[in-house]
C-alpha cells in the first residue's frame, strides 16, 4: 500500500497485489481492512474543539475495467454495504477500546465502487475524504426522499435518503440521538435500529444491519418489531429501549421517541 496522497480533496491509497508464484488478486475482505486503516490513518482525521477526531465518511474503491465488469459490478450493492457496516463497526469498536467517543464520522457514511482504466490489473484505489453531508458524486442513487423521521419531544428532524439509514447512541449512525439521558443511561444501544428506505417505503428494523440486536428493543407503536422488519406509516412512534417490553414508554427515563412523517416537504 503506498502512502496516502491528497487529490482534489480526496485522500488516495493504492493497493497492489501479492507478490509470489501464484500472484492472488487483493480480496473483498482486504478492501475492506484497507478502508478501515484509510478511516482512522492519522494523515486523513480531523480534531474538533473538543479534542475529538474527525473521520473521512465518504469513500470510493476504484479497481481495473475488467476486475470491476467480473468480480465486483455483479455484487456491487451488497457490497458497498458491507463495507460500510464494516466501517460503521470498526468506529464503534475503536471507541469502546478508547473507553470515550474519540472517533466520529464527518457525515453520513457513504461508500462506492467504480471502474478505473489507468490501474492495472490486481491493484485496488482507495479514495477517501470528510464531507458533510455524506453525498459524494458517486452515490447520488441516494436521494433525499420525502419521508423524515422527528425526536420527540423536541422536535428536530431528520430527512431520510433512499438506502439504509442507521439509528442510536453512536455517533456514527446516520441518526445520532445524543440526548444527554440516553448518552448517560445507555438504555439504547450504539447502533439500535435502522431503516430501509425506498420511494413510498420505509421499513424499520431492529438492531444493526450485521444482524446484532438491541439490547432493549425497538417497537413501533408499543408493538415490538420482529425479525422481518415493520413498515412505517405517517404518524407511528417509534420507541427505542424499554425497561418494560409489554409496556413500553416515553416516560422511562433514557429512551428516546421519533414519529415517522411520510413527507416533511
Amino acid at each position: 500500500m503506498s502512502a496516502a496522497t491528497p487529490e482534489r480533496g480526496w485522500q488516495v491509497r493504492l493497493l497492489k497485489p501479492r507478490q509470489g508464484i501464484l500472484g492472488q488478486p487483493i480480496r473483498p475482505a482486504e478492501v475492506g481492512e484497507a478502508l478501515c486503516d484509510a478511516m482512522l490513518a492519522s494523515e486523513n482525521l480531523l480534531e474538533d474543539a473538543q479534542y475529538q477526531k474527525i473521520c473521512p465518511n465518504e469513500f470510493v474503491v476504484e479497481v481495473p475495467p475488467d476486475d470491476y465488469a467480473h468480480g465486483y459490478a455483479p455484487l456491487e450493492p451488497g457490497l458497498a454495504q458491507q463495507w460500510r457496516e464494516r466501517l460503521l463497526n470498526h468506529l464503534t469498536t475503536s471507541n469502546s477500546r478508547q473507553g470515550r467517543r474519540e472517533y466520529r464520522f464527518a457525515g453520513q457514511v457513504a461508500v462506492a465502487i467504480r471502474a478505473a482504466a489507468d490501474l492495472a490489473a490486481g491493484q485496488v484505489r482507495i479514495r477517501s475524504r470528510l464531507s458533510r453531508d455524506g453525498a459524494a458524486p458517486e452515490t447520488a442513487a441516494q436521494a433525499v426522499l420525502p419521508g423524515c423521521l422527528e425526536l420527540l419531544p423536541d422536535g428536530k428532524r431528520w430527512p431520510l435518503p433512499a438506502g439504509l439509514v442507521t439509528i442510536g447512541r453512536d455517533p456514527a449512525c446516520a441518526i445520532c440521538i445524543d440526548l444527554p439521558r440516553v448518552q448517560e443511561l445507555r438504555l439504547v444501544s450504539g447502533q439500535h435500529a435502522y431503516l430501509q428506505c425506498g420511494p413510498g417505503s420505509y421499513r424499520l428494523f431492529d438492531g444493526t444491519p450485521a444482524g446484532a440486536p438491541s439490547v432493549n428493543g425497538t417497537f413501533v407503536n408499543q408493538q415490538p418489531v420482529g425479525a422481518g422488519g415493520q413498515p412505517l406509516q405517517d404518524g407511528d412512534i417509534v420507541i427505542l429501549a424499554a425497561l418494560r417490553p409489554e409496556a413500553p414508554t416515553l416516560a422511562t427515563p433514557g429512551v428516546a421517541g421519533l414519529r415517522f412523517r411520510a413527507n416533511c416537504d
